[in-house]
């Protein structure tokens, strides 16, 4: 179901579940409170929907649960005790995902006021970076989102209609996208909460469609406007080098690289690229992994001992940058096996315990399983046949998140993250006017 709501003239539309209810002049004169739903419910590892995922405990669970009920039904406070309510606010709200805040904005005017805010952006852009959910765009055209609580996180329009042309989604970085438009090859950075894009100046060197992207975006304390970089890796026609070019959202333009990679040969650069900590990460399939150093502009090769395709995987694990190979033995036993240390040697294999019966489904021979990235630290992201799913590390349980359109190497799996963040345009943020 596509995420689309309205807000205008005093109506909010407000999903409880799967359906969508109107609340009428929830925005009281008085700036009464009223709440429309469980609050707890998009709280971080907490969902009335689906609890077998909550690890919160009890007590946790009940604290929140009771801080929350008193911020909106309190009317007596204590003059020298700080309202409740403005806790909330002010410590709760930043860490939860866009989709939620949208329906928190019903609360009250001053709640609606606070995450509307240019610097409340920021904040929840700075405190919540967890994966929502994962961008698909099949090779023919079509882009839609699958989320990994449907209540919490979501996008107004996952087709990314709201752009001028059809698109390309290339990158995915602290929510933002990187797309390129199929007519015209221009570069676009959006954000698909807010619906603000950014098209970008054309570049210095032709880009063709082997041409892979790295989009970073680092929030910062101090860096209120979000400034983000696009860093691509370029083959050249006829020749067995790379160059690299940057985009820059400081200056809007773009800059050549004096460094020319010689190692790639004739491979291919595959997958999604993957950034942490000043570097973007890219797989190639000659057997290793691509490593840009965005402030030093130099670039490095990290050896694998495997050989491996787009079914693969680049993450972090335990705080660790991790190679993630899915593999299936003789048998049909499914596994993933995890590389790590400087050396990328393989460090664990874990069984993949998948129950047909809730995949309704019989099981095919060479069905597609594929990796397609780590979230939370604890949930793999998996591809199995048509079956998006996330899979539990420590629980060793799976679940279902939506059946896909399309799969294949060619279909591009991006995860993403339901952030506020401002695409870096001089104008003031304006929030979304129809979640």
């Amino acid at each position: 179901m596509d995420d689309s709501t309205a807000i205008e003239d005093g109506y909010f539309l407000i999903d409880s579940d799967d359906s969508w209810d109107i609340v009428d002049d929830l925005l009281k004169p008085e700036g009464d409170v009223l709440l429309t739903h469980d609050l707890t419910a998009s709280l971080p590892g907490y969902s009335s929907l689906d609890s077998e995922n909550s690890e919160m405990d009890s007590q946790q669970e009940g604290f929140i649960s009771g801080i929350l009920s008193l911020a909106a039904f309190n009317r007596e406070v204590p003059p020298r005790t700080e309202r409740l309510q403005d806790i909330v606010k002010e410590h709760v709200l930043p860490f939860l995902p866009a989709k939620s805040l949208c329906r928190f904005r019903a609360v009250c005017k001053d709640w609606d006021k606070w995450i509307t805010s240019p610097f409340f952006a920021h904040r929840q852009a700075l405190e919540f970076q967890g994966i929502s959910g994962v961008f698909t765009h099949l090779p023919y055209g079509g882009t839609s989102f699958t989320a990994l609580n449907r209540r919490a996180h979501g996008v107004p329009d996952s087709t990314l209609g709201f752009l001028p042309e059809q698109v390309i989604v290339l990158a995915s970085h602290n929510g933002l996208l990187c797309c390129c438009g199929v007519e015209t090859s221009y570069y676009y950075v959006c954000n698909p909460v807010t619906k603000k894009q950014r098209r970008l100046p054309t570049p210095n060197f032709h880009h063709g469609s082997k041409t892979a992207v790295g989009l970073v975006l680092d929030v910062g304390v101090f860096n209120f406007r979000a400034n983000f970089e696009i860093v691509c890796v370029i083959p050249q026609p006829d020749s067995e080098f790379v160059v690299f070019e940057i985009y820059s959202s400081r200056t809007d333009s773009w800059r050549n690289i004096t460094a020319v990679c010689l190692e790639l040969q004739d491979g291919n650069l595959i997958g999604n690229s993957f950034y942490r900590k000043g570097y973007v990460y890219w797989m190639v399939d000659k057997g290793f992994i691509l490593v840009f150093d965005v402030k030093n502009e130099e670039f490095g090769i990290i050896e694998l001992p495997v050989s491996f395709g787009p079914s693969c995987a680049i993450a972090v694990l335990g705080g660790e940058l991790c190679f993630l190979e899915p593999w299936t033995d003789g048998s049909g036993n499914r596994y993933v096996r995890i590389y790590g240390d400087l050396d990328m040697r393989l460090k664990d294999t874990i069984q993949i315990h998948i129950n047909r019966v809730e995949l309704e489904e019989e099981e095919e021979e060479e069905e597609p399983f594929r990796v397609l990235g780590l979230a939370h630290d604890n949930d793999l992201l998996l591809l199995l046949g048509r079956w998006q799913m996330v899979y539990d590390l420590k629980g060793k349980t799976g679940r279902v998140l939506d059946l896909c359109s399309g799969n294949g190497d060619l279909v591009r799996y991006l995860p993403y993250v339901n952030s506020l963040v401002d695409v870096g345009n001089p104008c003031p943020l304006a929030f979304v006017e129809d979640y």
